[in-house]
């Protein structure tokens, strides 16, 4: 085949390796089925390719034949082009010297946020009582409860999420392009020969960089690119001096790694495992992203699927003894809205996953969580391609989903009883991003809502505690008051009071149940970060110094910040550096020049500064509230009175 057959190409590559099979499948046989044919052709000719992938089974799948097509007709289109741009990324970041600016002594990333408590069982109060000692003088707020005839220990906390500089993922490497959503490696490929030595200081850069969290650090998720398992790309000596270190950390009580289940087997757990302390948690996650095979295979390019992934837990968990089992965690991430995936697709396919994992579960005796990450737009990635494509109707090819739809997702999987083995990550767990899921302002998308604080802080709250209670108490405000909510609810359901939120909200908030003065706080200092929010994007000065001295100021801003938070008395653990965001269109809507730094002499009037802020709550747990500031100011429209009402 030709060059002009790539696409083609890259389809049957997804395909061959789906599920851990290696299948002779026809390139043009590919092309043939999806670049062409009705809807019946390709029902009968895409039943026979199935069959030669997957002998006698059908691909599982919630998405109809038709909505196949139409997928993989876009992606015979786009494959090609999203490669161009990749490639212009990539030549990008070489012109500009992005490889001289690596350290591979400095940690990628190291970053605080909520996570769900570490739980240590024991046969008795008396078994339990060296460690709820430890945690009392560690400071360490921990609960003490009774399961299953167990005393059950939960050690609260904040979790740090941490990447270093190694070998690009081997499946990248070797498998043209690896998974299509990812860019993780791109750094990794710029960054040139690594020493052991210099990946273990990057580690002690991260802890030095979040001791300031001092013993709220409890829990340690290690996310580089690729396979944390894989000797090739993380040698055996560097996975165990890592887990040594983070043995001395007394605080540290659980620590997360990633892997492809290709390369996780009960001897390499057992070794990780016998160089933490004995009080530690070993969690392994997995990227398998979906339990649909045709998104899995087609969309995500995985190159494995979830009979694979059963297959090869199963195997871990028989040959692991039980003490060791009880100091395991196993983990699977799901991306929410990949590419070609409408809103209300994703969140369908995320409760799907949500029962086939507890289904799962079940069958083996042990319990896998689902840490659901939120759709991102990163630099040179597919959906990076395709956020920059429009259609005719002016509108993006790809949009992350509204925070609103996670919020849904947590009402519905609360309905099925199936929240409390769901994880969220933070929107930054990814590098290199952009465009984030939000809640955008109703009158201009560019602007994060003031309700996107609300709704992110009550995803981030449920992370920690599981309590649906809470956190319909903190998405009340939103569902009451929110046009933004009214806005989603019409255009997911087609109409108002329709969400699965909408409902538990009318239950848990009708005749005699009212807000207790404890949740009427929690609603206060909501609408007290409203109020810095807007004295943040709103902020004309900010605006102008930034339009125009770019970032050449951005530090004296970032303590204005820290200020405004300060005197709400909000406590800020710190200010990530400023993204700049363009979402506008530059040729019919450039922002004007004057007043305006040379640098930005491209770009829309839409374009700003987007800004993560990490504060603690009340309980010293971390939690994120996102900002832009547009370099064109913009004028603070009326406010809602329930926000700045005095009491």
């Amino acid at each position: 085949m030709g060059q002009e057959n790539r696409p083609s190409r890259e389809i049957s590559e997804s395909l061959r390796g789906f599920g851990g099979k290696h299948t002779d499948v026809d390139d043009e046989q590919i092309f043939a089925i999806f670049s062409g044919g009705d809807v019946d052709f390709l029902r009968q000719s895409y039943q026979q390719l199935e069959d030669r992938i997957i002998t006698g089974e059908k691909l599982n799948t919630k998405l109809s034949h038709e909505r196949q097509l139409e997928i993989v007709r876009a992606l015979l289109e786009d494959v090609d082009k999203a490669k161009e741009w990749q490639d212009k990324i990539e030549r990008e970041n070489e012109s500009e010297g992005v490889e001289r600016a690596i350290n591979p002594a400095e940690a990628q990333w190291a970053t605080p946020a909520t996570t769900p408590a570490v739980h240590l069982e024991y046969d008795s109060v008396v078994d339990a009582t060296q460690k709820i000692d430890e945690l009392k003088g560690l400071e360490i707020d921990h609960t003490i409860t009774e399961q299953d005839g167990k005393v059950v220990v939960g050690v609260e906390g904040n979790r740090v999420s941490f990447a270093f500089w190694k070998k690009m993922c081997s499946y990248k490497d070797q498998n043209k392009d690896g998974c299509r959503f990812c860019m993780l490696s791109e750094k990794n490929r710029l960054a040139g020969d690594i020493t052991p030595e210099q990946q273990l200081a990057s580690l002690d850069d991260a802890l030095n960089q979040t001791k300031s969290l001092g013993n709220r650090r409890t829990v340690f998720e290690i996310l580089p690119d690729g396979s944390f398992l894989n000797p090739n790309e993380v040698p055996e000596d560097v996975q165990n001096k890592m887990m040594q270190r983070l043995g001395q950390e007394a605080s540290i009580h659980r620590v997360a790694v990633e892997t492809r289940p290709e390369f996780c087997n009960a001897e390499r757990v057992r070794r990780l495992m016998d160089n933490l302390r004995g009080d530690q948690k070993l969690n392994i996650y997995f990227g398998l992203e979906t339990t649909d095979e045709f998104v899995g295979s087609v969309i995500h390019k995985k190159g494995y699927g979830f009979k694979y992934f059963k297959e090869r837990v199963s195997l871990l968990l028989s040959e692991l003894s039980e003490e060791e089992k009880q100091r395991l965690e196993l983990s699977v991430y799901n991306i929410i809205k990949p590419i070609y995936i409408t809103e209300q697709e994703s969140v369908d396919l995320a409760e799907q996953m949500a029962e086939d994992m507890d289904e799962f579960s079940r069958e083996v005796g042990f319990e896998i969580s689902i840490k659901y990450e939120p759709s991102v737009v990163s630099a040179g990635s597919f959906q990076d391609y395709l956020y920059n494509e429009k259609e005719e109707t002016g509108e993006r090819r790809f949009q992350p989903l509204s925070y609103l739809s996670v919020a849904e997702l947590i009402a519905r999987l609360s309905k099925k009883d199936l929240s409390q083995h769901a994880k969220f990550g933070q929107r930054d767990d990814i590098d290199n991003y952009s465009v984030v899921s939000m809640v955008p302002q109703i009158d201009d998308e560019s602007l994060f809502s003031q309700f996107d604080f609300m709704v992110y802080n009550a995803v981030q709250r449920f992370n920690t505690s599981h309590d649906v209670r809470g956190f319909l108490v903190d998405m009340k405000t939103v569902v009451e008051h929110s046009e933004e909510f009214k806005k989603w609810e019409r255009e997911f359901y087609g109409g108002a009071g329709k969400s699965e939120l909408s409902g538990l909200i009318r239950e848990s908030f009708s005749g005699e149940t009212h807000v207790t003065r404890e949740e009427e706080e929690r609603i206060d200092r909501q609408k007290i970060i409203w109020q810095v929010c807007d004295a943040i994007e709103y902020n004309k000065d900010f605006s102008d110094i930034l339009r125009k001295n770019g970032k050449n100021k951005e530090n004296e801003i970032k303590t204005s910040i820290k200020e405004l938070f300060d005197s709400k008395g909000i406590e800020v653990y710190g200010v990530k550096d400023f993204i700049f965001i363009d979402s506008g269109d530059q040729d019919t809507e450039p922002l004007s020049s004057a007043g305006t730094n040379p640098m930005f002499s491209h770009v829309s009037a839409d374009a700003g500064y987007q800004i993560e802020v990490i504060v603690l709550n009340e309980k010293k747990e971390a939690q994120s509230v996102w900002v832009k500031i547009p370099l064109k100011a913009v004028d603070l429209p009326s406010r809602p009175e329930f926000i700045y009402k005095e009491d």
